[in-house]
């Protein structure tokens, strides 16, 4: 018998649940907006609202909660959903299964800022950083060593629309040109520590905490490439057991310590001069776009979140020892194009984010909405 789970959000994202859980659970996709793969999965019964990201979200889940007989389980998939339901977990834990840490930590983590004071405490390997917040801030970043990465303080949906996801800065007055043309729209923002290092130099560890913080289940990858080149989002990845048992007990002393407990991602960057593992940021709370690879590789981190909260045994599981890849097409095909960086690991097996020939609606409906709009037609 299937167990029911809700999912939050409508992206790439989403779909990678999706696709991991539909065969073990009966999923229902909880999205707003009309660009929505998700919701063209074979998996899902889609379930429109007018925002993932507000507090009518909280209102819009309790009504959905009273059409299941058995409480299922929230998955979430957006940071601002993150927040929403972080903040009413009490009242949702009623209708929900849920396993999120405090709408304080949650806050705190998704800071940088207090992210790079809570890891300075605890004595992880992090890079330096520094809070902007107005012109004279600047003046601060002249103690820096550039170059430097220069980024909003927390996610902003009108800074997404109108600037990269962040910049790498080589001087003092690169930061004070590019602050002026942000300010407007965004005060707070982070300078940081560049590592050395390409975009193969990223790594990841997804794990699993229960209500002790202890791993039930996890996996590390590495990126391969990035869009946009250096400073984007993932492109496409791989797994890498090779490094799992250097970052993945890092995760667990930090994260056993600030008590932390749900889903969690943790990006780690290896200098290419030291040698180091430095965090960068944390995923908290919900799923990103790495969670598919762990499904991909023979980890299925989701399988054994929803199997740990139902009491069912949890199936051992081992990363593939064999490359296994994960594409988002269009992105990954614009960082090949632009840093020359191209192909997979030999004897890679390559699984495209959205086109699947078991789940074939998402791409079909993307190709649509492509020719829709070369076209320039509406609807």
């Amino acid at each position: 018998m299937k167990y029911p789970v809700v999912i939050v959000g409508g992206g790439i994202n989403a779909l990678g649940v999706a696709r991991s859980l539909g065969p073990y659970a009966l999923c229902t996709l909880v999205f707003s907006g009309k660009n929505s793969p998700a919701s063209h999965s074979r998996y899902v019964k889609p379930h429109p609202v007018a925002s993932t990201s507000l507090p009518s979200l909280v209102d819009d889940l309790l009504v959905l909660a009273r059409s299941f007989k058995q409480q299922p389980l929230l998955i979430i998939t957006e940071e601002k959903a993150v927040y929403q339901i972080a903040k009413a977990q009490k009242i949702l834990a009623k209708h929900y299964l849920i396993n999120l840490p405090s709408i304080e930590l949650v806050c705190h983590l998704q800071n940088k800022a207090d992210f790079y004071q809570i890891s300075c405490k605890h004595k992880a390997p992090v890079p330096v950083t520094m809070t902007i917040s107005c012109e004279d801030d600047i003046l601060k970043a002249y103690k820096m060593h550039f170059p430097c990465v220069f980024k909003p303080l927390e996610q902003n949906a009108e800074y997404g629309r109108n600037f990269k996801k962040a910049y790498k800065v080589q001087s003092v007055e690169e930061v004070k040109q590019l602050y002026k043309r942000i300010k407007p729209i965004l005060n707070d923002m982070i300078l940081q520590q560049w590592i050395e290092g390409d975009d193969s130099d990223i790594y990841f560890s997804i794990i699993y905490y229960d209500q002790n913080s202890n791993p039930v289940s996890s996996f590390t990858g590495r990126k391969l490439r990035s869009w946009p080149v250096n400073v984007g989002g993932t492109a496409s990845c791989i797994n890498a057991p090779e490094t799992a048992h250097v970052l993945e007990p890092i995760c667990h002393k930090f994260f056993k310590a600030i008590h932390y407990k749900g889903l969690v991602g943790m990006e780690f960057k290896k200098d290419k001069i030291s040698g180091e593992f430095i965090m960068v940021e944390p995923t908290v709370g919900r799923t990103d776009f790495q969670h598919e690879i762990a499904t991909l590789s023979g980890v299925n981190i989701l399988k054994s979140m929803l199997y740990h909260f139902i009491k069912h045994p949890i199936p051992q599981s081992k990363n593939s020892s064999s490359p296994i890849v994960w594409q988002e097409f269009i992105s990954d095909s614009l960082s090949m194009k632009t840093s020359g960086k191209t192909g997979f690991p030999e004897n890679a097996k390559v699984y495209q984010a959205i086109k699947r020939w078991n789940d074939p609606m998402p791409y079909i409906h993307q190709l649509f909405t492509r020719i829709k709009n070369k076209l320039g037609l509406k609807g």
